[in-house]
């Protein structure tokens, strides 16, 4: 099984993903590779764990309170993988 992590608007719940990465071995994986991101893009923004594979992303500007800028979702997927050893692709589930 492999996990996905996408970054998502929470104040545009319907449009499309701010930031996806595919195929993590580990939720953890998924998880470093979006801190990785955030970390790299807003360097002073915090992540904060809501418990499920959600993280909530906040960011201060200044003397502003802080407001939530991004909603991280970190969940398994069923993507194929290639099998380099058999040449061929598998199911995370196979």
């Amino acid at each position: 099984m492999s996990h996905t992590v996408t970054i998502n608007d929470p104040h545009q719940p319907d449009a499309m993903p701010m930031w996806e990465s595919f195929d993590h071995a580990t939720a953890e994986d998924a998880y470093r590779a979006a801190q990785t991101h955030i970390e790299a893009a807003r360097p002073d923004d915090r992540i904060v764990d809501q418990g499920h594979g959600v993280y909530e992303v906040w960011t201060a500007a200044g003397d502003r309170p802080a407001t939530q800028f991004a909603t991280i979702v970190i969940a398994p997927s069923d993507h194929l993988h290639a099998d380099p050893a058999r040449g061929t692709q598998k199911a995370d589930n196979a």
